[in-house]
């Protein structure tokens, strides 16, 4: 039950063929996660129904209790039409975990969804826009509080975004759920006509039936909260007494919101931050001060919510550090979450258009992250509209992130952008970066580098020259921080931090970098996690005659 064996089939990949297909086939009676993504039309291919008909091969040959005690296929991730999703849903009775992305005809039924897959505990339904839960979402006999003979189903979490439905239909569904355990209603889509969402209806809802509910989300898509957070706060507080997760629209993370999640430090683990149509990085601000003052905070997922790049350049070495009591929102700090074991997170900066280019910018970034949040599994970092692009050459910094000993999942942007490297530049990421000629490419990439770090050290000196004498601002750390990670921090931004690194990679013993990295994404337009090493190839698309790679975007 413990193992996990994902399998990945996008029909519409430059990379799909009969071979690869006949090798997702053989592997499907060992499958313990399926995730699926076909083009979005009406039309089932003919590779959709051998996948088809090997599931239900799968479904003849084996006893459905022995595939449910003994592992076999638990979780479906499966994106396209609602004609490909309600064909595919009878192949795939027994999981427990699943979700639907509805793509095109976004009009489903949720009755049939859970008659299909009875025995689901996890289920959500999302979509890029609009999609309708028409029609009851339980049979009359769920109904009937009298009648025994229908099993309610074994739901325990529930998660719909951009969906559109009648709220009376999702209060008869709670009625059915008793074991409810996350509920996450995200930028609910307003109905053309009849009744509208209501929160306090259905606050009442949820008092009444007294689910054992641990987090819980309510938005609606294109409406800010209600002024009064702390009675928000509060209400949810009543339903969820223990709660651990959080989650709130990230344009909704005012400091009066932080101020009552700082009240429940001791058990807030988990906080995700949902995007939402009046997203803006000035709404998000908070969030920087908020992670500096949670210790115990485990899992942040805030992939479209910004946290300023200013506010990590703790030494000034890529922005002049503000002044105490001016530009407040650009002081820097040192994050408290130290045990942080996933983190998505959008970077942006207020600096201007010729600034966020810098290498230093990078190696701000990279140098904070892999010291402040040493703990890290899962790393997902983004920009707005990936413009420029973060500086991923040897000298941006991105091997800072080798220190992360724990990390297995690793996203850097998406592929909106046409990105250049040289292969040096990212090839440490693989086993075979650590060749002999690897290792040399890399010690020819930094040939130049001895002249620049006496320039650096030069300027470092003349700074701390003038904060000896009042005449620029200096970083003060704050007393709960501990000693040694000021000391680790001291070089932060500066190129020789990345020369001790790449000296450590370089050296006859080598580095092991990232050990346990299982998945790899650098700016690629695709949802499909590849290892490190096929991430790689699919980057290292070189020119002809040139030692050049260019990756995401155009190309892919």
């Amino acid at each position: 039950r413990r193992l996990f064996r994902e399998l990945t089939w996008d029909d519409s990949s430059k990379t799909s063929s009969t071979r690869r297909l006949d090798i997702l086939i053989s592997r499907l009676p060992r499958a313990t996660h399926l995730k699926w993504t076909t083009r979005y039309n009406d039309l089932i291919s003919p590779d959709t129904w051998k996948i088809f008909e090997a599931l239900q091969g799968l479904n003849s040959s084996k006893d459905q209790t022995s595939i449910r005690d003994n592992g076999g296929l638990r979780a479906a991730d499966l994106a396209g039409s609602v004609c490909f999703l309600l064909k595919a849903l009878p192949y795939i009775p027994s999981i427990t975990v699943l979700r639907l992305c509805i793509m095109q005809h976004n009009s489903i039924s949720m009755e049939y969804i859970l008659q299909t897959c009875p025995r689901l505990q996890s289920l959500q339904l999302d979509s890029p826009s609009t999609f309708y839960l028409q029609g009851d979402w339980i049979g009359p006999r769920n109904k009937d509080n009298h009648d025994t003979g229908s099993p309610t189903p074994p739901l325990r979490s529930f998660h719909l975004e951009n969906a559109c439905f009648s709220q009376s239909n999702l209060e008869s569904f709670l009625k059915v759920t008793p074991h409810l355990k996350h509920l996450q209603l995200r930028n609910l889509r307003r109905q053309d006509s009849g009744e509208d969402y209501n929160w306090s209806r259905l606050y009442e809802c949820l008092v009444s039936l007294a689910l054992p509910l641990q987090s819980i989300h309510f938005s609606i898509f294109g409406q800010q909260a209600a002024n009064d957070a702390q009675e928000a706060r509060e209400k949810v507080l009543m339903i969820c007494p223990q709660a651990t997760e959080w989650s709130f629209r990230s344009s909704d993370l005012t400091p009066i919101l932080r101020q009552c999640l700082l009240e429940l430090p001791n058990v807030l683990t988990t906080l995700t931050l949902v995007t939402d149509s009046v997203n803006q990085p000035s709404k998000a601000l908070a969030l920087h001060q908020y992670l500096c003052e949670s210790p115990h905070l485990l899992h942040l997922r805030a992939g479209r919510s910004s946290c300023l790049i200013e506010r990590m350049d703790l030494f000034g070495r890529w922005m002049s550090l503000p002044r105490n009591g001016e530009e407040s929102h650009r002081q820097p700090g040192i994050w408290m979450c130290r045990q942080l074991q996933t983190l998505h997170i959008e970077v942006h900066n207020l600096a201007a258009a010729d600034r966020p280019s810098s290498p230093t910018r990078s190696r701000v970034l990279f140098g904070y992250i892999s010291r402040v949040c040493p703990n890290l599994r899962d790393l997902e970092i983004w920009e707005p509209d990936n413009i420029p692009g973060l500086f991923l050459q040897l000298g941006g910094g991105l091997c800072l992130l080798a220190r992360l000993r724990l990390l297995e999942h690793l996203r850097i942007g998406t592929g909106t952008n046409l990105q250049v490297l040289k292969p040096r530049d990212v090839k440490w990421l693989t086993k075979s970066g650590y060749s002999s000629v690897s290792k040399q490419e890399r010690r020819d990439g930094m040939a130049s580098w001895p002249a620049l770090i006496i320039k650096e050290r030069q300027r470092e000196h003349e700074w701390l020259d003038r904060v000896a004498r009042g005449e620029a601002p200096g970083f003060v750390p704050p007393q709960a921080v501990e000693q040694a990670l000021i000391q680790d921090l001291r070089n932060l931004g500066l190129l020789e931090d990345v020369k001790l690194m790449l000296d450590q990679m370089n050296s006859k013993e080598g580095y092991d970098s990232l050990p346990r990295l299982r998945s790899l994404s650098i700016y690629s337009d695709g949802q499909t996690r590849l290892s490190p090493e096929k991430e790689y190839r699919r980057m290292n698309k070189t020119a002809p005659n040139t030692d050049v790679m260019m990756y995401g975007g155009l190309g892919f």
